[in-house]
């Protein structure tokens, strides 16, 4: 189920015996944690089991400190592309698993306890972020494959605003982005 919401309140009525997992999508701005917000308040006052994150937090375990270059082998690598476009490799595909196995433990947690997961943000997200920010290809194609490889959420909230009402809120992207970002 998707849903584009324009304005702010929001009316949902939802019975569930089962786990679900919801996303709300949308640029940086447009109001995605004060949804994620109404959405906890509502489920609360219903005592339904809610758990709400930002997809970014399964990020936080994966350790690019190890998989960076270092100093000592720059020079080796200017002068033997090979190796660096391998590292280049091996760091996008190690960092897209870790992402997609921790995403897929904390859905998979979430339905053991039948409770409600909802994400601030979600792969499809992170996937328009790395083509704005124009990271590299692998990591673009690793997160389209993800999109299509990670469990598909419930309920989608896409929220949508004027792209210059979100860039006077959050000035993160251009408004030539934020156009971008809403096609």
């Amino acid at each position: 189920k998707l849903v584009i919401l324009k304005k702010s309140s929001i009316a949902i009525n939802i019975s569930y015996n089962r786990s679900v997992f919801f996303v709300v999508l949308g640029p940086h701005g447009v109001g995605k944690t004060t949804t994620i917000s109404e959405l906890k308040n509502k489920f609360e006052i219903e005592n339904k089991k809610i758990y709400a994150t930002h997809h970014l937090e399964y990020k936080k375990n994966i350790n690019l400190k190890n998989n960076k270059i270092n100093n000592s082998e720059i020079e080796y690598i200017k002068k033997n592309q090979l190796i660096k476009i391998i590292k280049l490799i091996i760091i996008s595909v190690f960092d897209e698993l870790v992402y997609i196995k921790n995403i897929n433990k904390a859905i998979r947690e979430n339905i053991k306890r039948k409770s409600i997961l909802i994400f601030d943000r979600y792969i499809y997200d992170r996937h328009i972020d790395l083509k704005i920010n124009k990271r590299n290809r692998i990591s673009i194609f690793l997160t389209k494959v993800s999109c299509i490889l990670l469990k598909k959420p419930f309920f989608t909230f896409i929220l949508n605003d004027s792209p210059e009402n979100i860039y006077s809120r959050n000035k993160e992207y251009k408004i030539s982005d934020i156009k971008y970002y809403q096609k």
